[in-house]
């Protein structure tokens, strides 16, 4: 291995976790939208338009749809902290990988449940259970590293502060009806 090779590697390395998670990310985003293709490509070309697979009530494809509908919701945010988390080098990297394999296999637990059957399921709960506990986790190892990285929580309590207020102000008007009743 040459010196310049070996620099790329060693510079590289931070974010080899996030790097390998997002790929298999996007296979199974590539998986999703395969599925989507596959069951579109066998229907006559009018029941491609939206308006026509809600008459047609092809369950199939809405569930497939919304199989890669849900996974749109929560990759790429996901995808963001788990980049941003391991390229801070402050949360071990055995934590890093455990936490992507645990939103992988959420979303596969999750995509295998919708398609299966309308409605709960036992794969398609575990899933969401899994995604769930992986964003919050993914959330805290971002704004523990953030913290880190800062110099402690006192450099950023005006911060959390600002952002507490906005998440208090956003709930409190959140179920306000700002149109006027008519009376």
């Amino acid at each position: 291995m040459s010196s310049s090779t070996s620099t790329a590697v060693a510079s590289a390395l931070p974010i080899a976790i996030s790097t390998f998670w997002l790929g298999t990310y996007g296979l199974l985003q590539l998986t999703l939208w395969l599925k989507i293709m596959t069951i579109r490509s066998v229907q006559p070309s009018s029941t491609h338009q939206l308006q026509n697979l809600a008459v047609t009530q092809d369950i199939r494809n809405l569930r497939a749809t919304r199989a890669h509908g849900n996974y749109i919701e929560n990759a790429p945010i996901f995808s963001l902290m788990l980049l941003v988390v391991d390229a801070m080098n402050v949360v071990p990297k055995t934590l890093v990988n455990g936490l992507g394999g645990l939103f992988f296999f959420g979303r596969i637990f999750h995509m295998m449940g919708m398609w299966a059957y309308e409605g709960s399921t036992v794969g398609r709960m575990v899933g969401a259970l899994a995604t769930l506990v992986s964003l919050g986790i993914g959330s805290g190892m971002t704004i523990y590293s953030a913290v880190q990285v800062l110099g402690g929580w006192s450099c950023v309590q005006v911060k959390f502060g600002v952002i507490a207020l906005i998440v208090l102000l956003g709930n409190c008007f959140a179920g306000i009806n700002v149109e006027k009743k008519k009376e």
